[in-house]
């Protein structure tokens, strides 16, 4: 198969896994209204993170070179990043929401009082902070980043200090990605 091909293919498949993904989450954001339990970003989010992606198609060498912050199959680091992160904000933001509204929010149908359309707008709300908190991590040590996870403190300070830290960057990073 020739390059343009490949990226061809790439293209079409980095648009299924995004559409798929926020076809799926859009429905599980029914379930995210006011009366959903939040949920943190834990140390296992990686793992379910890659499990999600490589089921919704991206091949297990894209899930490597998003976490080593490379290019894949002729996309770049950004592009490969940008599709894996998708997958991941969205299987955060699904789990932060009740069992019956993520699946609602995935049928499109309405949960908990809320509209349908209540329930996607609480989803993709949920995913916006995913992904602010995902880039808000991505600033810090990776030592750092872990022992927030934890509830630790690390080089940058106490675990207190680092949840504000952090809680600071993501409310600056979803801030900026709003305007």
């Amino acid at each position: 198969m020739n390059l343009t091909g490949r990226n061809k293919i790439m293209k079409k498949l980095t648009i299924l896994v995004t559409l798929a993904a926020v076809v799926a989450f859009a429905a599980v954001a029914v379930a995210g209204g006011p009366g959903c339990s939040a949920k943190s970003l834990k140390g296992d989010t990686a793992k379910s993170c890659a499990a999600s992606a490589a089921a919704a198609g991206m091949d297990k060498c894209c899930v490597e070179a998003a976490a080593a912050g490379k290019g894949c199959c002729d996309q770049s680091a950004e592009a490969v990043k940008a599709a894996y992160t998708n997958v991941c904000a969205a299987e955060v933001a699904l789990a932060d929401m009740h069992k019956c509204c993520a699946e609602a929010v995935q049928v499109g149908k309405g949960c908990c009082g809320n509209s349908a359309d209540e329930t996607k707008a609480a989803f993709t709300t949920k995913v916006a902070k995913a992904k602010a908190m995902f880039a808000a991590k991505g600033d810090m040590h990776k030592c750092c980043a872990a022992a927030v996870d934890t509830g630790k403190g690390c080089c940058s300070g106490t675990a207190e200090e680092l949840k504000a830290a952090l809680d600071q960057k993501a409310a600056a990073a979803l801030e900026a990605a709003g305007s």
